[in-house]
């Protein structure tokens, strides 16, 4: 799943950020019977994280060197947003 959002860095300077999120079903009940679109949920929680996270760092620290631990980050956030979620989906990369 593809994402795209203009967002601002810690800096208040806007960046453009791409994102891809990879995960699998882990629980299929729980994820077709979640009671909302799994799939929309799975996005705006990406979106939400990524806000968050890129606000709190630098536009240099974004494009260079914390990228990598930027993508931790927020793989890490998905993972406990989503586990509270009940989603039935494991997520796998960011």
């Amino acid at each position: 799943m593809g994402n795209e959002a203009l967002m601002l860095g810690g800096e208040e300077v806007p960046v453009e950020v791409t994102s891809e999120l990879h995960y699998r079903i882990a629980n299929l009940s729980e994820y077709l019977f979640t009671g909302g679109k799994p799939e929309e949920l799975l996005r705006t929680t990406l979106e939400r994280s990524l806000r968050e996270l890129v606000a709190t760092r630098s536009l240099e620290g974004i494009l260079t060197t914390g990228r990598t631990e930027l993508e931790q980050a927020v793989l890490a956030e998905m993972r406990v947003r989503i586990a509270r979620l009940n989603l039935g989906v494991e997520v796998l990369t960011i």
